[in-house]
């Protein structure tokens, strides 16, 4: 059955959530890096100090942000540090960030890893992108958690990060084709609790492209209904969306 999307007040340009309920916007208000960068709280958006392009939102709500001059920052004690490197896209999920940086390679731009644990710098993975996100999941079996990476190449490919030993690179080829990725909610299987994965299609429609979500139990897009140009799912598994008009709209 189609979702049924709901408006809701503003307009925006990229969209993310967090697992602690929050979700934020880069709006269309101009300002130094970008735009507005707001916080949703209860029926309205609360504007934050800075500007951007690109966001996505931590396990604890702190966002993770890309301005036009491709500097990335993270929200540390309600001020914005400057991180090293520069990027065109950034995820982050159950302590994994990722971004897609500046540096031209087949498929769009370098992708780098966030390792913290040396004290925070970013690890080249091989292949290129335009999109990232990572999804956070919970092996029922082995009580294993993890953050799974998904990218969208600039010819609208979609891969899984899944290093084995049986092939040359570590990116698995995913069915489908996107122009933009996210995740967020959750669903379970059989032995496994994780982040549910959508994306907007490459389907031209009224208000941009068609959005799908990921079935890992037969391996293909199922279609949602409703259209856009960006995507995520709040923590209360509602479904939010930008569409070419820069609208904002909510699952009911």
């Amino acid at each position: 059955m189609p979702i049924v999307l709901e408006r809701v007040s503003g307009e925006a340009t990229d969209i993310a959530s967090g697992r602690d309920g929050s979700v934020w916007i880069i709006g269309t208000d101009r300002q130094g890096g970008g735009y507005g960068i707001h916080r949703w709280d209860l029926n309205r958006w609360e504007r934050i100090d800075g500007g951007a392009v690109r966001i996505d939102v931590g396990d604890d709500g702190a966002p993770w942000i890309v301005n036009s001059n491709n500097e990335i920052y993270h929200w540390e004690s309600n001020d914005w540090r400057r991180l090293p490197g520069e990027a065109t896209d950034i995820a982050v999920s159950y302590e994994v960030a990722m971004a897609i940086g500046t540096d031209p390679r087949t498929g769009g731009f370098g992708i780098y890893w966030w390792n913290w644990r040396a004290g925070g710098i970013w690890v080249e993975r091989p292949g290129g992108a335009v999109r990232v996100t990572v999804a956070w999941g919970h092996d029922l079996d082995n009580n294993r958690f993890f953050g799974a990476t998904y990218i969208v190449n600039d010819i609208n490919e979609i891969y899984l990060y899944s290093p084995r030993n049986d092939r040359p690179h570590p990116w698995e080829r995913m069915p489908g084709s996107a122009t933009d990725i996210g995740s967020g909610g959750f669903r379970e299987d059989s032995n496994e609790r994780s982040e549910r994965l959508l994306v907007v299609g490459t389907d031209a429609t009224s208000g941009g492209y068609g959005l799908y979500e990921y079935s890992k139990r037969q391996r293909e897009w199922i279609p949602l209904g409703g259209a856009g140009v960006s995507v995520c799912v709040d923590s209360s598994n509602r479904i939010w969306c930008i569409d070419s008009n820069n609208r904002i709209f909510r699952q009911t």
